[in-house]
Parts: C-alpha cells; structure tokens; sequence
C-alpha cells in the first residue's frame, strides 16, 4: 500500500511564496534623478505643434499640452503651472517662433515655457488594416524666459500603446481609447523628466 500525504495549504502556500522570492526574483526598481529641476519655478506648457500643423492647430498637440499640465499639478504646490489659453488672444496670428518663447513666457507670467513638436502621432500598426499600436515621438524643449536660453531638450522622446507584445485587433480597443491611453503614457514620460522617480526594471534572472 502507497504511503498518504497530507498536504498543509498554509504551509504549502509559505513554501512556495519562499521559493519564488528567492528561485525567481521578481522586478526590482531604481530612483531615477531628474534631468532638469523645476523647482519654485513658474512654468506654462504651450500646444504641441506637428508635421501639418502649428501651435494649437493639431488637436493631439493640444490634447498632449493638456495632459501634460494635468500631471505637472498633481505634483502639487511645488509646481507652479501657469494657464496656456490666452496665448491665441496675446499673439493673434503670429509665429510663435518667430515671437519668441522669451516673449511668451513674460506675457504669460511664467519662468519656463515647455513645448516642442510631434515628429509622430499614429494609432495604426504599420501594415496592418484591422491591427492598431499606438506611436508617439516629441521633440521637447524648455526654455527658460528670463535668458530666452533652452535649458533642457529631447529629441525623439517615444512611447508606445501597447509597448510590448503584439499590437492590439481594432475589435478589442477603440481608436479614442488608444488615443487616451497613448497621450497619457506620453504625459507622464514628459513630466517624469522634471521629477524624481521609481523606475521598474526587468526580472534578474537567479544566480546559479
């Protein structure tokens, strides 16, 4: 006759919870410095310009500016985030380039001005008809207005909806809720620049 086992679930469980920390470790975080302090500086963040558009003419840009500001002022009091609106009524017609983002951030009463422009803005797979990811790069500059100087840029800053894995079948996620998830992923990628942050790395692999 076969011996019987009898199987504890509290022990089994504490057995096997031990055994995955330390056979196969999960992800591990880093603190991530910031590449430019904000600080008690004042900042407004103007409209994205794109390939076809300028400033507040492309609706991701402006969508994008939008969410940006969002996750600045959940930062809370530290950050200083100035309105954006009356730039159209201040500058009417003009050039914003051209006017200079010194010039804008006085009229606006802000330190720093932060803006760029979308180099891409897709939610289509690349061939693929039936098949959506969502694509996003920007180039990203604040200038600082009392010197009119830039004092911190990145080109080609990219996120992607879903970053990993295959991309998504248009039955399973709609276009305007791709397009969310996408601006807000790039958001947060933006502001995580200005601030100290945890960073998620992959899984390390057990020692042998």
């Amino acid at each position: 006759m076969s011996p019987q086992y009898r199987v504890f679930p509290a022990a089994f469980a504490l057995a096997v919870a031990v055994l995955l920390l330390t056979g196969c470790p999960g992800p591990e975080t880093v603190t991530v410095k910031p590449a430019y302090t904000i600080g008690p500086q004042s900042i407004v963040v103007i409209p994205f310009k794109d390939r076809m558009h300028t400033y507040y003419e492309s609706q991701d840009g402006v969508d994008l500016a939008m969410a940006v500001t969002g996750e600045l002022r959940k930062r809370g009091a530290a950050t200083n985030v100035r309105p954006a609106g009356q730039v159209g009524a201040l500058f009417p017609g003009q050039d914003l380039d051209v006017v200079g983002w010194a010039t804008v951030g006085r009229k606006l009463g802000a330190d720093l001005v932060l803006t760029g422009n979308l180099q891409r803005f897709t939610l289509r797979d690349p061939g693929h008809i039936m098949l959506r990811r969502g694509t996003c790069i920007l180039n990203l500059f604040v200038y600082e207005v009392k010197t009119g100087s830039v004092v911190y840029m990145e080109q080609g800053l990219s996120a992607y909806e879903p970053e990993f894995g295959p991309p998504i079948a248009d039955s399973d996620i709609s276009e305007e809720e791709l397009r969310r998830k996408l601006i807000t992923k790039m958001a947060l990628k933006v502001v995580k620049k200005f601030y100290e942050h945890e960073e998620r790395l992959g899984p390390k692999l057990p020692r042998h």
